[in-house]
């Protein structure tokens, strides 16, 4: 067995193993003293597929609630539009993408939802067009897009940053990234509400 100086191979070879374990720990230590969790590490890496907010989101909200108030249904013209743009930020803003659920969406649908006659409204599943057409010659028929809830969000993109930064104008997720993404959240919620 070679020996250097005093000790033998195997011992200093011992000794670099027990000081890389060793930087192995405390850099470990260091990371997760910065981090709630592991994930959180994973999540400063994700880059969302979808596409990002649409940019000037609270002027086209706000702007749509008062067209909708003012000349589609004036009737509602009690609809207080700058409470309507604060109930539907605080469900997004400043909180992660992947944990908005329907239920979020409940004060801003209480501030937009009004009536709708029985058996007016339209529901469609993958037939968009052919459902938006009809309801366009028949005007007895209404989609949930011609809500006011549904009128303020359609072909709309909206999500906060992961770690409560804002909104996020880069990249959403998707619906196969996480279900409980703002928009599947919202869809659902307002497919709930028109029902009811």
């Amino acid at each position: 067995m070679k020996t250097c100086g005093r000790h033998s191979y195997w011992q200093q070879t011992s000794v670099v193993r027990q000081i890389a374990f060793t930087l192995l720990v405390f850099l470990i230590n260091l990371l997760s003293a910065h981090t709630d969790n592991y994930s959180d590490i994973a999540k400063l890496q994700t880059e969302w597929h979808g596409p990002g907010t649409t940019l000037d989101l609270k002027e086209i909200i706000l702007g749509r609630c008062y067209n909708y108030i003012r000349t589609i249904n004036p009737a509602l013209n009690y609809v207080n539009c700058t409470n309507v743009w604060e109930a539907f930020q605080n469900v997004f803003v400043n909180k992660d993408p992947c944990d908005i659920k329907k239920e979020d969406y409940s004060d801003f649908m209480e501030l937009t939802r009004h009536p709708i006659p029985c058996g007016m409204s339209v529901f469609w599943s993958k037939t968009n067009k052919l459902v938006h057409d009809y309801a366009r010659v028949i005007a007895h028929y209404m989609t949930l897009e011609q809500t006011l809830y549904g009128y303020l969000a359609d072909k709309l993109r909206w999500c906060g940053k992961i770690h409560g930064e804002g909104i996020d104008y880069k990249s959403c997720p998707t619906r196969k990234q996480c279900s409980n993404n703002p928009l599947s959240s919202f869809w659902s919620q307002a497919s709930k509400t028109v029902q009811q």
